[in-house]
């Protein structure tokens, strides 16, 4: 059979079984991304071998490809985040993203360096990379609707939504620390430019375009016409924009897509509605946009989940990787998960005990990588931080991917 048939074969009976897939998985304790995973094995060099990827020798388009995947859903979750939840809300997830990603860095950093013997560079950028939670695969943890308010869902979202752009400093630091990036005398341009400038940054140019863009949108619709059609348009102008002038400014994109995604629901039908003259009431609902986002994010999973399986190599797998995998889910996310949201938080015990499971790694993670590599990481460096992430992430896919649904199903007869 020719290639190209083949090729056309592929892709629609995978895009056929996406289509239904979720339905006959939803009562199962499997996740589709467990089933997408296996698919990409099988197109790989361990099946029909359509799909030959190497992580290192096609790092760029990879690079490409899941920060595309992550901006996407980080926009997608922004909107699903209604802004009238609470202060109280936010406190566990900012906590989560800041505090709990400085001790899960720190921890993975110290076991890398002494039990893998990986200078202190190596060790940081290798805790950075996998120290975020990741928005694209933790889908079934996260808020089912917009006014879905449950602390532990919205938690877990908010917190993967955050720790994309708050792991970033880290990067910068293992990067410097290997001579790949500036960080200044003393640190101080590490902790001025990347940490303070390009988060808040980040996160204003992000919530002021899409305040901007809502308001325009409302303008509009009062002045000219009835409703903005296109809003595949409006969310992929918005995603590009709010993302390009980030990094224009030097700042992370990551918490630019994520605050334009959370300024643009504040235009739902209660705060952005106007009268007009003829008594007609205008308003803007941003969930016309989030739903052609979450058909986008669903396909960008596939390609990405896909992509993860065909890069499936069994000399991955070593006592380092393995440790290192077991070590980071079983122990760093459940001690960072209690030391930053242990004290001063009204959660359950069961609800904590969530948390520090719920731990989901994915393509945040791959990003980072990717990123890394592709800004002068070694050959020798590289393939070792690659088997250990790689594995984590397969790791989590499964243990969570199995674990999910009935955790979920007893937590709502618990709720």
């Amino acid at each position: 059979m020719p290639l190209a048939t083949s090729w056309f074969l592929f892709l629609g009976l995978l895009l056929l079984m996406a289509a239904v897939l979720r339905t006959y998985l939803k009562p199962l304790p499997v996740t589709s991304s467990l089933t997408y995973f296996i698919v990409g094995m099988a197109v790989g060099p361990y099946g029909l071998k359509l799909v030959t990827i190497d992580a290192i020798e096609h790092v760029k388009w990879l690079e490409v490809i899941t920060e595309v995947a992550v901006v996407v859903s980080l926009f997608t979750s922004g909107l699903k985040l209604h802004i009238r939840s609470t202060g109280h809300l936010w406190s566990s997830p900012t906590r989560l993203a800041t505090i709990g990603v400085a001790i899960s860095v720190f921890l993975f950093a110290l076991f890398s360096h002494y039990a893998f013997a990986l200078s202190w560079g190596v060790a940081i950028l290798l805790g950075a990379i996998l120290s975020p939670t990741d928005p694209v695969l933790a889908s079934d943890v996260q808020v089912e609707e917009v006014h879905d308010n449950d602390k532990l869902r919205f938690t877990l979202t908010g917190e993967a939504c955050l720790n994309d752009g708050t792991a970033f400093p880290f990067v910068m630091l293992g990067l410097g620390l290997l001579g790949l990036h500036e960080l200044g005398d003393g640190g101080l341009k590490w902790v001025f430019v990347d940490v303070i400038w390009s988060s808040v940054v980040g996160l204003g140019v992000g919530y002021g375009l899409g305040y901007l863009v809502g308001k325009l949108v409302l303008y509009i619709r009062n002045s000219k016409v009835e409703e903005i059609q296109a809003d595949e348009f409006l969310a992929l102008g918005l995603i590009a924009t709010s993302y390009g002038v980030a990094l224009a400014f030097h700042s992370y994109g990551f918490l630019a897509v994520f605050a334009a995604g959370f300024a643009l629901r504040s235009f739902d039908k209660k705060k952005g509605a106007a009268v007009k003259e003829d008594g007609k009431e205008v308003s803007y609902d941003p969930d016309a946009v989030l739903s052609f986002n979450e058909q986008l994010e669903r396909i960008l999973e596939i390609v990405v989940v896909v992509l993860f399986g065909s890069l499936f190599q069994l000399s991955y797998f070593s006592w380092a990787s393995l440790g290192g995998a077991l070590l980071l889910l079983f122990v760093i996310r459940p001690v960072s998960a209690y030391l930053s949201i242990g004290i001063g938080t009204d959660f359950k015990r069961l609800q904590k005990s969530y948390i520090a499971w719920f731990g989901v790694r994915g393509v945040g993670s791959l990003y980072y990588f990717f990123y890394a590599t592709s800004h002068g990481l070694d050959l020798t460096t590289a393939e070792l931080v690659f088997s250990i992430t790689y594995v984590s992430i397969l790791l989590s896919m499964i243990l969570h991917g199995f674990s999910v649904t009935p955790l979920m199903r007893f937590y709502r007869k618990r709720a």
